[in-house]
């Protein structure tokens, strides 16, 4: 068992939560996964298109969590009985084995029959390419892009040696319009530019619910999933404790 105040994981589930998988006829996703293997912790969701995952290191879980021993703990909550949880949820969180203790409300876990998908096994390991660029400024114009477009449409990410645009495509002309977006901090060796495109929800979701001033996205192919990752803080109590961020996005093809 180990315990972990309300406040941090509040904001640790506000991280991940936004992939949990909308229906409860998709037990198996429609879940938060609470693990704990050693002093290491994480929390993930997956809705099948995209996973969100948090990572605490050995030494940050020891200024998040108070445990009582170093068995591991799998822990896949539902999320309707999570959401709400947290409006009640006491100053101390427990998690056990089989449920969720915080005050007088208690969590149970899904059945065997839900188990929550391998979602390690989905991410890429090491990517060719890397782009660094700063959270906010990208979002905003992400935010500036959806309001241009129709409904359903999808962005493309143009990826070059020389210069970095980002471009909208209209899934009805299928033209690809040039936003002028600045280039942004690029490690890579692309010869022809590569083009990513993803739903755009899935895209502004990803960063949106970050918290880093600067998030990276890594990539190999057009065709391959696209990961973005970042470094992000929490308080608890008078400490600090960083997790490393990390949400899968499956490409449109």
């Amino acid at each position: 068992m180990f315990s972990v105040m309300k406040e941090p994981l509040v904001e640790m589930l506000k991280r991940v939560s936004f992939a949990v998988h909308p229906s409860a006829n998709q037990p198996f996703m429609n879940g938060v996964l609470f693990e704990q293997t050693g002093e290491r912790c994480s929390v993930a969701a997956t809705d099948g298109h995209r996973i969100a995952a948090l990572e605490f290191d050995e030494v940050n879980a020891r200024h998040l969590l108070r445990s009582d021993d170093s068995e591991e703990i799998r822990f896949h909550a539902p999320w309707p009985m999570v959401k709400a949880a947290l409006s009640t949820l006491g100053v101390v969180v427990y998690v056990q084995h089989d449920k969720i203790v915080t005050g007088d409300y208690s969590i149970t876990k899904h059945t065997k029959e839900a188990p929550f998908p391998p979602y390690r096994q989905v991410i890429p390991g090491a990517s060719k390419n890397l782009i660094i660029l700063d959270r906010k400024a990208f979002l905003r114009t992400l935010y500036a892009t959806k309001k241009t477009a129709v409904d359903g449409f999808s962005v493309s990410l143009r990826f070059a040696k020389e210069a970095h645009h980002m471009t909208i495509q209209m899934p009805e002309e299928g033209d690809l319009q040039d936003l002028g977006v600045s280039a942004f901090d690029f490690k890579g060796d692309i010869n022809s530019p590569v083009l990513l495109k993803m739903q755009t929800k899935y895209l502004i979701e990803a960063i949106k619910h970050s918290k880093a001033e600067c998030i990276s996205i890594h990539f190999s192919g057009s065709l391959d999933p696209i990961v973005f990752r970042s470094a992000e803080l929490f308080q608890v109590g008078g400490s600090e404790c960083w997790a490393e961020r990390t949400c899968v996005v499956m490409p449109r093809r």
